[in-house]
């Protein structure tokens, strides 16, 4: 529901058609778009500093203007259950789905963030409506800025955003996580299929920014988190089970993922496991190598100085702490 209404506060607002919007933008050298997350939607304004009041009118134009036509939101809908059609029979997919029900089960974090083919085909353009009305509110929201600009000046062009009345702020309960209390191996059937996806996976930390979580990420940087990881340059190079294998660790509010991955050859896959609990049980009882430490140290200042580098990037991390 959210990523359909985000849609379609992109389309036709009531005085504008989305070409003549998009034309303007182009214009403008501009971009206005809406995303929706896990937790909420975020509305990203790109500008140059001159164009910033017309942009933002733009902007506005959207966010309570929006139009709703009919014609836009069958289809979008078509476009999405397309998609799904599509998607949910790649095997990636399916490991995907298959980890966020076993770990977990029973919970929002279990179904699929793009929803299912049932879920979209019930969804009507006065759902998207309802759902606009109750959560595109300013209450609860936080604005993020950076740019050449300061309050002073900016203050005056928000100003149809100060003013702006909605909903209350939306309430949210944590759910109760299931425990898993001993390794399993769970196996989907894709009758065919010319390669097995694994995924092993356990649940994770919550998100921080400089944390214990990033302390393991950069931990798992020589594990896994580059080309020249010991499971890449192990099932890839040295044994020749895949196109590439990795893992990464992620977070969100509650819990975060632990993921470890790989398509090798269907007649490599329980190798293929056997050198990942390898190397896994190898990080776990020597650690890491001088060697390792200082490359890993030089990639990832290097890559973090990159991550950051543009307005969106530094608008995207402040977004989140």
């Amino acid at each position: 529901m959210a990523q359909l209404t985000a849609s379609m506060m992109q389309e036709a607002t009531q005085t504008s058609t989305a070409e003549a919007l998009s034309s303007k933008l182009d214009t403008l050298g501009s971009s206005v778009s809406f995303s929706a997350g896990q937790y909420g939607t975020v509305i990203s304004v790109a500008s140059l500093t001159k164009n910033l009041p017309e942009t933002l009118a733009i902007m506005e134009e959207m966010l309570f203007k929006p139009g709703f036509h009919q014609a836009d939101f069958e289809r979008l809908k078509k476009q999405a259950l397309e998609g799904i059609i599509y998607e949910h029979q790649n095997p990636s997919w399916l490991a995907s789905q298959a980890s966020r029900e076993v770990l977990f089960g029973g919970t929002t974090f279990s179904l699929p963030p793009e929803g299912t083919k049932a879920s979209l085909a019930a969804i009507t353009l006065e759902d998207v409506k309802a759902f606009y009305h109750r959560y595109y509110t300013p209450n609860g929201a936080d604005m993020v800025v950076i740019g050449d600009v300061d309050q002073a000046t900016l203050s005056p062009q928000l100003s149809a955003l100060a003013t702006w009345q909605g909903m209350p702020a939306p309430t949210y309960t944590t759910p109760a996580l299931p425990t898993l209390p001993k390794q399993t191996v769970w196996m989907v059937d894709k009758p065919g299929a010319p390669q097995t996806v694994i995924r092993l996976v356990r649940q994770g930390m919550p998100y921080d920014a400089t944390g214990e979580l990033y302390e393991t990420q950069l931990a798992n940087f020589n594990l896994a988190g580059n080309f020249n990881s010991r499971i890449n340059l192990n099932l890839r190079e040295d044994k020749g089970y895949t196109y590439g294998a990795g893992g990464y660790q992620s977070g969100g509010k509650e819990v975060g993922l632990s993921t470890y991955y790989a398509q090798v050859r269907a007649d490599a896959s329980v190798a293929s496991v056997q050198e990942f609990l390898t190397e896994l049980n190898k990080m776990a009882t020597e650690g890491v190598t001088d060697k390792e430490l200082d490359f890993m140290r030089l990639a990832v200042g290097q890559k973090d100085a990159l991550n950051y580098e543009t307005p969106s990037k530094k608008a995207q991390l402040l977004g989140r702490s």
